[in-house]
């Protein structure tokens, strides 16, 4: 049967899910409210279904039948989707749209996929008759763009979608081999992808597109629903979870209210849903409803990286320290550790934040890198703690070095079974040596040779590929200039970043870029607007974080605050100028140049009391 013809004179319209025997009363409902709201037309409706019983299957036949609607179930074979992760809040369900285009092959020339947690408002008809350009879908744009598309490393100039509502070409899919080409990219990236399988649409589907307009997709906790609205996405909270915001939504109690699956109870997953519910118990009172939540969150083992596990080293190191420099500080210690461990390799546990993964992916001194938690403020501790603890059970290490002061890390560590663990004695511990310089006397008192002091990064071609081609239009040389710091008391002035930022210009050409994190976003803006040579020097805010690797490589230098940038050009061997008014960082590279003040204290104070001829002519014979 194709898109347009139908055992009725109806306009046919197929819609497909794809979830697991979990979101089969939410999909209830979502069917449920699509033949209400159009009767004009007859749909068909593919459910890609992950461990459905022969149960389950009968009564979503029954349910059809009552409705008098088609509904087709196609058991998904999961060895396609082998090769992809687990993701930690979702199921692996959401791989199942992956597929459908492979199962309606001779069956549909187009379909609609949709979400399982999506209600229909609206008329499905313009779809019918909708001219798609020659694209391969038409989709909604998401939130949170320059989010989005820095996680997925797509281009500046691209439009993020999101893949709750995608109308489908099926036979252009299918022409294209997408579905391959879609595990193939998730299955390589999915350590880069936040969004695992959306990420991964993105990409691949980047330039064919057809933008549809807002009421096609109308993210709940995002906008307001309008009276053209024609899905409602409950793409956050969920209407079935009793934490939400949208618990028991109108809309969508009334149209689960019309399926077999009324009386449905939601029970949480997984234990993020179970810790939400936990907190919901405490604000409402229900104190020992809420710690037997606790006690099943705390049942709940924590989803690791298939590949870590495959790939387990016995020995590993746990870095807990959130800055991108900090990291960088440990890597002569870490690169010690890796060599007395077996395979000359450890497993290493990092917080986010200090981007392990990106900076240390082709490092072959780490077999695996894992995900610390990072929740703030004190009603994150039991979380953090609790979640640490599951990693490190589930990471099955026999030895483990901590490299951070606090004793808690240890005793989570013999918590989870860990017998031999190593860390800084209370001496070293409560000195005020930075990381770098206690991780190598820690390990001079163990006895481990340190064969490198210096910490470095390798080199990845790609990355420098990637900056090239991004940045080829811009003349050389280029430097680098990062105004931002993550404590305002580091921060030399704007003005006087403006200033060194033409005098480079004026004396060697070629392109200065103004980086910056997105939360630096304005920092940078202001430094630009305040420069003369504007058309030379380029902001480039929220980079890829493998292009700003890149770019940093191929530039001639990097002059910027005691931050993450800084150290990541010393590590690359890029001669990084530090201005150091208020800190003094580890000296962890030969390529690190500490500009230090050279005003008198009656001029100036902190940053401001390092000068900007103080700079130009310490960097004038080095650059």
């Amino acid at each position: 049967m194709n898109q347009t013809q139908s055992k009725t004179d109806k306009p046919a319209l197929h819609v497909a899910f794809g979830v697991d025997r979990s979101y089969l009363p939410p999909m209830g409902a979502a069917i449920a409210s699509i033949a209400r709201a159009n009767p004009e037309l007859a749909i068909i409706f593919h459910v890609m279904a992950t461990g459905f019983s022969s149960s389950d299957k009968d009564e979503l036949t029954r349910f059809a039948q009552r409705q008098g609607m088609d509904i087709r179930c196609h058991d998904v074979d999961d060895v396609l989707l082998a090769r992809l992760p687990d993701p930690d809040a979702y199921t692996r369900a959401i791989y199942n749209r992956f597929l459908i285009c492979d199962a309606l092959a001779g069956i549909a020339s187009k379909v609609l996929y949709l979400d399982a947690d999506i209600i229909c408002t609206g008329k499905l008809a313009e779809l019918v008759s909708l001219d798609m350009e020659g694209k391969v879908v038409a989709a909604v744009p998401d939130v949170e763009q320059e989010r989005r598309k820095q996680a997925a490393g797509l281009p500046e100039n691209a439009v993020y979608f999101n893949s709750g509502v995608l109308y489908i070409d099926v036979e252009k899919w299918n022409e294209r081999g997408l579905t391959n080409i879609l595990i193939k990219t998730l299955a390589e990236n999915y350590g880069r992808f936040s969004m695992l399988d959306q990420d991964a649409l993105n990409v691949v589907l980047a330039e064919t597109v057809l933008l549809l307009p807002r009421k096609w997709n109308v993210l709940i906790d995002h906008f307001p629903v309008g009276g053209d609205t024609v899905f409602i996405h409950y793409a956050g909270g969920k209407p079935w979870q009793e934490w939400s915001q949208t618990y028991q939504e109108p809309r969508f109690a009334k149209a689960l209210a019309a399926t077999p699956w009324a009386s449905w109870r939601y029970v949480p997953l997984n234990r993020k849903q179970r810790n939400k519910q936990a907190q919901h118990l405490i604000r409402r009172g229900r104190i020992f409803a809420a710690l037997r939540a606790y006690a099943l969150f705390m049942g709940t083992p924590k989803k690791l990286n298939n590949r870590a596990l495959a790939h387990q080293n016995r020995t590993g190191a746990l870095q807990p320290l959130p800055g991108l420099g900090d990291m960088i500080w440990l890597l002569p210690a870490l690169r010690a550790i890796a060599a007395t461990s077996e395979g000359s390799s450890l497993t290493l546990l990092a917080k986010s934040s200090a981007l392990a993964g990106p900076l240390l992916a082709d490092d072959p001194a780490f077999t695996s890198i894992l995900t610390l938690p990072h929740k703030r403020g004190m009603a994150g501790l039991f979380t953090n703690l609790a979640e640490t603890w599951l990693t490190l059970r589930r990471a099955r290490l026999k030895r483990l070095f901590v490299l951070h002061h606090s004793p808690r890390y240890r005793v989570l560590a013999y918590l989870a079974g860990i017998r031999e663990v190593i860390a800084y004695p209370p001496k070293l511990a409560e000195s005020s040596a930075n990381g770098w310089e206690k991780s190598l006397t820690l390990l001079g008192w163990l006895g481990i040779a340190v064969p490198d002091r210096h910490s470095y990064l390798i080199r990845q071609p790609a990355q420098t590929a990637a900056a090239r081609q991004k940045f080829a239009a811009y003349p050389r040389p280029w430097v680098i200039v990062a105004p931002g710091a993550s404590e305002p008391a580091r921060r030399w002035p704007l003005d006087y970043f403006a200033q060194v930022a033409d005098a480079l210009i004026e004396a060697h050409g070629g392109t200065i870029f103004l980086t910056g994190a997105p939360n630096e976003a304005e920092i940078v803006a202001r430094a630009h607007a305040l420069c003369r040579h504007r058309g030379q020097i380029i902001p480039t805010v929220g980079l890829d974080f493998a292009c700003f690797l890149g770019l940093i490589t191929e530039s001639e230098g990097l002059l910027g605050n005691d931050s993450g940038p800084a150290n990541v050009a010393a590590a690359l061997g890029v001669p990084a100028f530090v201005l150091c008014g208020t800190s003094t960082p580890a000296l962890h590279s030969p390529h690190l140049h500490l500009i230090m003040p050279d005003l008198p204290p009656e001029r100036a104070q902190g940053m401001e009391a390092i000068s900007v001829d103080g700079v130009l002519n310490f960097m004038r014979d080095k650059i």
